[in-house]
C-alpha cells in the first residue's frame, strides 16, 4: 500500500492494530506490505518534527501579519 506522504523515518504504520515495517516507496513516499483482504491501516507520526513545523508556521505567519499591520499604520 502506497501512502502519498513524503517518507520520514519518524512515522509508524499499523495494520489491523499491529505494528508493521514502514517502507520507502518510489524514492519519496511511505508504504506498507498488506496481505490480501480487508484491513485497517494507520500511519502515525511518532516524532515531534511535524508538530514543530506546524508551530513554526503559525509563528512565521503571525509575525508576517503583525509586520504588515504595523507597516500599514
Amino acid at each position: 500500500l502506497r501512502f502519498s506522504q513524503r517518507y520520514r523515518p519518524g512515522w509508524q504504520v499499523f495494520v489491523d492494530g499491529e505494528k508493521a515495517k514502514l517502507l520507502k516507496v518510489d524514492y519519496l513516499c511511505m508504504g506498507v506490505n498488506v496481505p490480501p483482504g480487508e484491513h485497517v491501516v494507520e500511519f502515525k507520526c511518532a516524532s515531534g518534527h511535524a508538530n514543530l513545523a506546524v508551530i513554526l508556521s503559525i509563528v512565521f505567519v503571525s509575525v508576517g501579519l503583525g509586520t504588515i499591520l504595523i507597516v500599514r499604520k
